[in-house]
């Protein structure tokens, strides 16, 4: 009994050792500059979810975008006018204006959208 409780906590120990290592491999290693852009770029995007969209256009791929798409995203915003930027092939970012986004009764817009034109 005391052989089979020894090796259930080896082995218990094995794998939470084996988790934790791969946990920090993982984990991006950043400077604390890198760090602190990321950061910044992270509260961007979560600010500004909900007021733009990712469109895949005939097609059925799932685009990954980055955080830095944001910058973009901001730098083309307009005042009155819905924008269109293209990521790639079959994938734009449609762009709602500034005027939208500060409607006391605006309801923010889906991340992501397949269109068929």
């Amino acid at each position: 009994m005391k052989l089979l409780s020894l090796i259930f906590t080896l082995f218990l120990f094995l794998v939470l050792s084996a988790e934790t290592k791969a946990q920090e491999m993982v984990k991006p290693s950043r400077s604390p500059e890198e760090q602190k852009v990321f950061d910044a770029l992270n509260q961007r995007w979560n600010k500004a979810l909900g007021t733009f969209q990712i469109q895949v256009v005939n097609s059925r791929i799932n685009p990954t975008v980055g955080v830095e798409i944001i910058e973009k995203i901001e730098a083309n915003r307009k005042e009155t006018e819905i924008v269109y930027i293209p990521l790639r092939e079959n994938v734009r970012i449609m762009i709602l204006p500034n005027r939208e986004i500060q409607k006391a009764d605006f309801v923010k817009i889906p991340y992501f959208k397949y269109i068929q034109e």
